[in-house]
């Protein structure tokens, strides 16, 4: 995926010496004082030495786009609702869980309960993702480009889960909205949760949600799944 922020990088920050509360309202008040132009196009913050760290840049809201250089641990981006960020590495269990708005990519893997409760914006990781992927989500587009561990969609209310790959056991188990796109193959699903016709308006928002995260497809390769109504 080509990156949209690359040609406007301004501020490299290692990580180890941030203090994200405090950054955070620094970038907030920034914006305040940037003039009409300045504000469509705000300093990109490229987090420089990632290596595993948990719990990282929670509940932020800031409109600068942020690349994170490594990998990221658990709990991280929870509550995201910025623009965009970016992790080029790996992210660790119930990463970018409840986002709530933006754009977020990963480049590599995920662990369990990625986007949990997720209630709007994009969450697309191109490696696989572990199990109980988007559990509870109601709202938010998932996207997998890999595979994904058991109980995918697990309690799902809405919103759209893509599988690029294979699913696990009890794929959409206590699912009761939302659907699930598959490209590959499952081990089983939930009793309630059937295959249906896909449609062009569902292939035209698969499209959409693929070109989002820069993979384009048509989106006739993959099946679609409901819960019963």
């Amino acid at each position: 995926m080509e990156n949209p922020a690359s040609e406007k990088l301004q501020i490299a920050i290692p990580i180890s010496s941030v203090n994200w509360h405090e950054l955070s309202r620094k970038l907030i008040a920034d914006q305040s004082s940037l003039s009409a132009s300045e504000k469509n196009s705000p300093p990109t913050i490229l987090f420089e030495s990632c290596k595993g760290q948990s719990t990282v840049a929670a509940g932020w809201k800031v409109s600068n786009s942020i690349l994170f250089d490594g990998d990221l641990g658990d709990y991280c981006l929870s509550h995201f609702r910025g623009e965009y960020v970016e992790v080029r590495g790996n992210i660790g269990h119930c990463g970018i869980q409840a986002i709530q708005a933006g754009n977020a990519i990963v480049r590599g893997h995920a662990g369990d309960c990625l986007a949990a409760y997720g209630t709007g914006g994009m969450s697309a990781v191109y490696g696989n993702a572990g199990r109980r992927t988007a559990v509870g989500l109601d709202g938010a587009d998932v996207l997998v480009r890999g595979s994904v561990g058991s109980q995918a969609a697990y309690e799902m209310h809405s919103g759209s889960l893509i599988i690029g790959g294979n699913a696990g056991p009890e794929m959409g188990k206590g699912m009761t909205g939302g659907v699930i796109y598959l490209r590959g193959e499952h081990s089983s699903v939930a009793s309630h949760l059937q295959e249906v016709r896909m449609r062009e308006t569902d292939r035209m928002r698969i499209g959409m949600i693929l070109l989002k995260a820069g993979i384009k497809s048509t989106g006739r390769d993959f099946k679609l799944f409901r819960p019963d109504q």
